[in-house]
């Protein structure tokens, strides 16, 4: 059985015949449980609390896969979506208590290579993290469809039609987290989260001029009200009618989120304020 370790120097060290294997996950009792099912199987567990956390053992040392089990599994894709945002290439198994077939379908588009499903099997996770270990080079994330815009997770990139939309990094994190939780409410604290992985520091005074600087880029492709305001919590977006919303093509429009008000604000329930 491979030791278990909550820090990064244990992964410098490597043993033979071991593969390195990092753990993202937000709650300690799911993180023992499956951390025990993968030293069992002989791999390296290292173990991290958030997608900055994730990053910062990637950037620092070598790891041959990724298991992303969060809760609720909204945070879980949203979490796999920006891990590929920030180039990382590594397998990913993701983890999640959802099992329809549109769960997994949109688990995979964000750029997870397998799911498992809870209640967790420890000899079906061992098996699913083999197989996606050796499922070979990954493809480019796919494209997310908002409306007329359509981002390019890959490249950071956002069109409108045949339009390229100079936007920067820090105007694409905050579009793409808001595409990736479906409509559903974002709190300001949690863009701010997001926007630690490409500028210092972000306060909340930040977020509202990022967001204002890309409503006003959005503004000749008649995009610009997309990005609705959410009174006392953040911002969400609003996808008119009629056009597509989604990962080439899947269908993200959620029956339990409530839409927007006819003045353009969301009335979120506290359960939404995740």
């Amino acid at each position: 059985m491979a030791s278990l370790t909550d820090g990064c120097s244990r992964l410098a060290q490597g043993r033979d015949g071991s593969r390195t294997v990092l753990l993202l996950n937000n709650e300690l009792a799911g993180q023992a449980r499956v951390a025990h099912a993968l030293g069992r199987a002989g791999h390296l567990v290292v173990r991290a609390g958030s997608v900055a956390a994730a990053l910062a053992v990637l950037h620092a040392h070598v790891v041959d896969a990724i298991v992303v089990d969060l809760r609720p599994d909204l945070l879980g894709q949203e979490a796999t979506c920006a891990l590929r945002a920030s180039g990382v290439d590594q397998p990913i198994l993701a983890i999640a208590a959802r099992t329809t077939p549109d769960a997994r379908q949109r688990t995979l588009a964000l750029g997870a290579d397998g799911m498992v499903a809870l209640p967790l099997d420890q000899a079906e996770i061992v098996a699913s993290l083999e197989a996606v270990m050796q499922s070979g080079p990954r493809t480019a994330p796919a494209a997310l469809r908002i409306g007329p815009l359509t981002l390019d997770p890959a490249n950071r990139r956002v069109r409108a039609g045949d339009a390229c939309i100079q936007v920067t990094d820090a105007e694409f994190s905050v579009l793409e987290l808001l595409a990736v939780r479906n409509g559903a409410p974002v709190r300001i604290e949690t863009i701010q989260q997001r926007l630690h992985e490409v500028i210092s520091d972000p306060s909340r005074k930040t977020v509202t001029r990022i967001v204002g600087g890309l409503r006003r880029k959005l503004v000749p492709f008649a995009a610009d009200k997309l990005v609705v305001t959410v009174r006392g919590l953040g911002f969400a977006l609003r996808v008119p009618s009629g056009t597509e919303h989604g990962f080439a093509g899947l269908s993200w429009l959620r029956d339990d989120v409530p839409g927007p008000s006819a003045g353009g604000h969301y009335q979120a329930p506290p359960l939404l304020a995740v």
